[in-house]
């Protein structure tokens, strides 16, 4: 829970500060033959981003929480991808990130199919 939160407070500030620099290396893809990890070790991710961005004192919205998996996932041997979308609807356009471990999606997954995605 711990190195959650510190990786979803990088990942903010990262955001919200860096993202032009980090950008290209948040959306690059994993390599097809990258190794699925298992289930527990998806579970502890899951479960470790969603405590950690709600208790911290600022809003975690779906870019950090992809950013920060796919550190998590990193550190402990895993490759993953980072798909940014869009959708008109109304008349208002709107974003969401998500994160992909091969066919599964690990982290923000609701709203992700009606997503045109871009990377």
């Amino acid at each position: 829970m711990l190195e959650s939160a510190f990786l979803l407070t990088a990942s903010w500030l990262a955001v919200r500060f860096f993202f032009p620099k980090i950008g290209s290396w948040a959306t690059r893809p994993a390599p097809s033959h990258s190794l699925m990890p298992p289930p527990h070790i998806q579970d502890e991710v899951r479960r470790g981003i969603s405590i950690a961005a709600r208790n911290l004192p600022w809003n975690c919205v779906c870019l950090p929480r992809a950013i920060a998996g796919k550190l998590l996932l990193a550190r402990r041997g895993y490759r993953s991808t980072i798909r940014i979308g869009v959708r008109l609807s109304d008349g208002a356009l709107s974003a969401h990130a998500w994160l992909e471990i091969g066919q599964i999606t690990l982290l923000g997954g609701r709203g992700s199919k009606e997503m045109s995605v871009l990377v």
